[in-house]
């Protein structure tokens, strides 16, 4: 079993769901109510009964009470199907407690309820990997048979690579054959616009009609990194090298601007109905999972 999850968290995760299937538009779970009181798994409401409904929904209990007939109503809940996608490109590190071991933690982590409610997992990681052995034999995961064996996969995604969102998550993102849920993982330091740019990403999902929900993982040394003096900044996907004199003023300049662009990435995933959730690189697997519950990615 992979360093990911200990079996103790999977069994924790395995009581929990995920809160975005129930979602709006087609094909995902509960999203219709059945046409016939009774038919399908999820109580949603009392109607008066009709003729030609089924008696064994009649609520006896109700009955006696009310001395009027009313049926269950249920909404009928469908598998879906999960993409997970994972930015493994170079600025999201590598090794332990960088950017790229808590995009696979919480890929993993969701991945494994979903797997256990019955919604088939799909892996896609990009900048693409070629010879991705545990991820190429796989175009599905299916079941609760399943959840160790897609742990495993995504344990196995390296770090690496230099391709922006916007055009890295196209080609990995595969064709539907129904409508279902998109789970992804990026540090968004992506510039916004342009063909490369991560509006452009959003956009592509969001016109792909998925139900969309965005893990935006943030390094510590990203909100502040704490430093004063001559200091020499490497661009970790170009080689680029700057030198710039940090100063209280600068650190002061840089904090604010980094606050706002989280804020621009929430609002415009807003605004394409999509989940904004922002996890701190280096979260211990309890602490995941509490933050995953927090913010309603998890229930």
């Amino acid at each position: 079993m992979s360093a990911l999850l200990s079996p103790r968290t999977l069994e924790r995760l395995s009581r929990l769901d995920l809160a975005t299937r129930r979602a709006a538009g087609g094909g995902n779970v509960g999203e219709r109510s059945s046409g016939t009181a009774g038919v399908g798994t999820l109580f949603r409401e009392h109607r008066t009964y009709t003729h030609g409904d089924d008696l064994r929904y009649v609520d006896w209990n109700v009955y006696g009470r009310l001395r009027e007939l009313n049926v269950k109503v249920f909404e009928r809940e469908e598998n879906i199907d999960a993409h997970i996608l994972l930015d493994r490109s170079a600025s999201m590190g590598e090794g332990p407690g960088s950017k790229l071991e808590t995009g696979l933690r919480v890929a993993a982590a969701l991945g494994a309820v979903g797997l256990t409610h019955g919604a088939t997992a799909r892996v896609q990681a990009f900048p693409t990997v070629p010879r991705m052995a545990q991820l190429a034999a796989r175009s599905a995961f299916r079941g609760r048979s399943d959840v160790h064996a897609l742990v495993r996969a995504i344990s196995s995604i390296p770090g690496g690579g230099r391709e922006p969102l916007g055009t890295a998550l196209r080609p990995a993102f595969p064709r539907l054959r129904r409508r279902g849920l998109a789970l992804l993982m990026t540090d968004f330091l992506d510039p916004p616009d342009g063909p490369g740019g991560w509006r452009r990403a959003i956009d592509f999902l969001h016109h792909r009609r998925v139900r969309l929900a965005v893990v935006h993982v943030i390094a510590p040394e990203e909100r502040d990194p704490g430093l004063v003096g001559a200091a020499r900044f490497i661009d970790a996907e170009t080689g680029e090298e700057v030198l710039i004199d940090v100063d209280e003023n600068v650190r002061r300049a840089y904090r604010l601007h980094f606050e706002r662009h989280v804020r621009a990435v929430g609002a415009y995933l807003r605004a394409k109905e999509a989940r904004h959730v922002v996890i701190d690189a280096g979260l211990s697997e309890e602490a995941l999972v509490r933050r995953l519950l927090a913010m309603g990615l998890l229930r």
